[in-house]
């Protein structure tokens, strides 16, 4: 499981990439909403909507964020 943390604790916002076959591409913006609050970028690997959801959750969970968290994303339509 891979979450790359920006700015300090509490973690309170999630940068979402698109798709697993997209990670790293919310790494700017995990950058830039990191001057305002600690910021979680996870790199989602489950192929269907409901296991990239349940793999999410247990993310934000192992990293002990803020819940409730604010969830940025970018890139589902193709």
């Amino acid at each position: 499981m891979t979450v790359r943390k920006h700015g300090t604790p509490p973690y309170r916002a999630v940068a979402v990439h698109g798709g697993p076959g997209a990670a790293g591409s919310t790494a700017g913006l995990a950058e830039g909403m990191a001057a305002f609050c600690g910021t979680l970028e996870p790199y989602q690997s489950q192929r269907r909507v409901d296991g990239q959801i349940e793999e999410l959750r247990e993310q934000i969970a192992a990293c002990f964020a803020e819940t409730p968290v604010v969830l940025v994303g970018h890139s589902w339509g193709a």
